[in-house]
């Protein structure tokens, strides 16, 4: 089976006088279906002169099991109680916690709402949020 690497060069060639030297970046990136293990990536230049001649570097990428675990998220619906009268609104704090480990990337999350099946509900638009792994949002 064949697995992809992302790679991208910052340079396709370089002019160099004799004995000189020079950098270029090599990008090497995995996608998510690439299993663990270890690759060989190697480099390689020609002379284009004289393609006969060409020098070459391997280095190994390791690809890991992300560490990432996520987990479901903590409410806070603030204060516990409320009393209020006919037509008049009140508000709740709620305060979210994302669970997940900190090497998993943020999260959105959807807000909803319900009240006892005894009332009438209406509600504004859900509303989004992307909160970082670890890292309380208050609303």
């Amino acid at each position: 089976m064949c697995y992809t690497l992302n790679m991208d060069l910052s340079v396709s060639s370089l002019t160099l006088a004799p004995g000189a030297n020079a950098n270029a970046t090599l990008v090497v990136s995995s996608t998510a279906s690439t299993p663990a293990s270890t690759y060989n990536v190697i480099a390689t230049a020609t002379n284009a002169t004289a393609p006969t001649f060409v020098g070459s570097a391997s280095s190994g990428y390791s690809v890991v099991t992300s560490s990432c675990v996520t987990k479901p998220p903590t409410l806070k619906l603030s204060p516990s109680t409320q009393t209020t009268s006919k037509f008049r609104p009140v508000n709740y704090k709620i305060s979210i916690l994302n669970n997940d480990t900190t090497s998993c990337p943020q999260r959105l999350f959807r807000f909803s709402a319900s009240a006892s099946s005894q009332y009438l509900k209406t509600f504004m638009e859900p509303y989004n949020i992307l909160v970082p792994a670890g890292k309380p949002k208050f609303y």
